[in-house]
């Protein structure tokens, strides 16, 4: 699959590095309520940029997420398991359950389960959730 940023300079938007793209990329998701709906898009858009992933991150995130241990418990508020948004605050994915619940008016539940540091794409806490996003 073609990389995103050599797809962009043959349309002649080179101006823009892989850092801006990223950037941006993360100030959409940070301001996007429900992004569930769109997993299959953004999981392929986040797989095809996985070795720019570093700029999905600020600095703090990064170094947060170099020091977690190698295994870590996340949570996720939800009525289904395999969506990209997790947290490492069981009480964090307490609260989306309650919030899902209310807004789409179908059950929801909190899942647990333990990952390896290497499965993470992303930490972000821009937003105090301590997110951490799955692909």
């Amino acid at each position: 699959m073609r990389d995103l940023f050599n797809i962009m300079k043959n349309e002649g938007l080179d101006k823009y590095t892989q850092e801006d793209v990223m950037k941006s990329f993360r100030y959409a998701w940070s301001i996007t309520e429900f992004l569930y709906p769109y997993k299959e898009s953004l999981r392929l858009v986040l797989s095809i940029m996985k070795s720019h992933k570093h700029h999905f991150m600020d600095k703090e995130e990064r170094e947060y997420l170099k020091k977690l241990p190698n295994e870590v418990w996340i949570y996720r508020g939800a009525s289904d398991k395999n969506g990209l948004s997790w947290t490492l605050d069981r009480e964090q994915a307490e609260w989306f359950a309650e919030r899902n619940q209310h807004f789409m008016g179908e059950k929801m539940e909190v899942f647990k389960k333990k990952v390896h540091k290497n499965r993470i794409y992303a930490y972000l806490n821009g937003r105090k959730e301590q997110e951490i996003i799955l692909i």
